[in-house]
């Protein structure tokens, strides 16, 4: 029996772009004999061979374009964000396959400017910026402001894979860290940095976490969440002068919530790198909010994405073999009925 047969469709047709032959390679040395490694090009080389594939990595396809195919699909690792449209994941699902997401991809970069944006804030650097497009030496006006990492109690929102590597940067700057958990999250995923929260709680006690948190990262990237992670009344329960970084996926909040909670002190200060509306209109007030600064949904940039991506790609194949767990495995609720006509 020849080993399934694994389809690498990560490609750009309109920039004329796939993913680069050495990173290919790649997952065929790391496969070895339990797969087969073909990579295609374009949409239509995709269909054609749809059917014969037990394994994708990437779905460049819409709902409609799954119909009637796909049936033999048992895995399928995403590159790319899904927040668009959870259709075609939902529908390959229904099919039986078993689903990662990019969570493993991203967490580093993620991380890693999730800290940036807070230490842009209790260091001042924002203010810094601007007195220097002025001219202007602020040292007395800047220095007031700035506060430890150290001293700060930093409540993370959600603590999937994206929120662990966020909580391990910041045990190592001396923060007390605490979390709620994600719905659906496994005791081994909680576990593997039970050593940099000080407190993980469950998801039900969020106003609470907001209570106690100087910081405040929203980080949930629970995919098909449908309602936001703050609400006014949450934003009511965040301590005084909180300050808010948000790169989580999907609706954090609505932004009339995040100014009217600026305007009245509840939030101090707020960094975005992950907004509702992408790419951000020129006419939103977040633009000339006092302390806001903004990032333009930049956070999961990184030069090592593709490496990432066949190392996790490798990785849960493993894991299917086994009958384990995926890293990131996206587990949907159940699609509500249709309405009556």
């Amino acid at each position: 029996m020849s080993a399934p047969l694994l389809l690498v469709a990560v490609f750009n047709e309109a920039q004329r772009w796939a993913l680069p032959e050495a990173h290919v390679d790649r997952l065929r040395e790391g496969l070895g004999d339990s797969a087969r490694v073909e990579q295609v090009r374009t949409r239509a080389a995709l269909l054609d061979r749809l059917d014969e594939a037990a394994m994708l990595m990437g779905l460049p396809l819409s709902e409609s374009q799954l119909q009637g195919r796909g049936g033999s699909l048992r895995f399928v690792q995403l590159v790319s964000p899904y927040a668009e449209s959870l259709a075609p994941i939902r529908r390959v699902i229904d099919l039986g396959a078993r689903v990662a997401g990019t969570a493993p991809i991203r967490a580093v970069p993620v991380a890693e400017h999730a800290i940036a944006l807070l230490l842009t804030l209790t260091r001042g650097v924002d203010r810094a910026v601007l007195a220097q497009t002025s001219h202007r030496w602020a040292s007395a006006e800047i220095a007031g402001g700035c506060r430890d990492l150290a001293d700060l109690t930093v409540g993370i929102v959600g603590l999937g894979e994206i929120g662990r590597a966020i909580a391990r940067r910041l045990a190592a700057f001396g923060c007390e860290v605490l979390a709620t958990r994600r719905p659906g999250a496994t005791p081994d995923e909680e576990d593997d940095d039970a050593a940099s929260i000080a407190r993980l709680l469950p998801a039900e006690s969020l106003d609470e976490l907001l209570g106690r948190s100087g910081v405040v990262i929203l980080a949930d990237d629970t995919p098909g969440r449908d309602r936001p992670l703050l609400d006014r009344a949450l934003f009511e329960s965040l301590s005084p002068g909180a300050l808010l970084i948000n790169v989580a996926s999907g609706t954090a909040f609505r932004e009339n919530e995040l100014l009217l909670a600026l305007r009245r002190g509840r939030v101090g200060a707020a960094a975005l790198d992950a907004l509702d509306h992408r790419p951000l209109p020129p006419n939103s007030s977040l633009w000339n909010t006092p302390n806001v600064l903004i990032t333009p949904s930049v956070a999961a940039a990184s030069p090592s994405a593709w490496r990432r991506a066949v190392d996790v790609t490798i990785e849960n194949i493993a894991r299917l073999r086994a009958d384990r767990p995926l890293r990131d495995e996206i587990v949907l609720a159940p699609a509500e009925p249709a309405a009556a006509p």
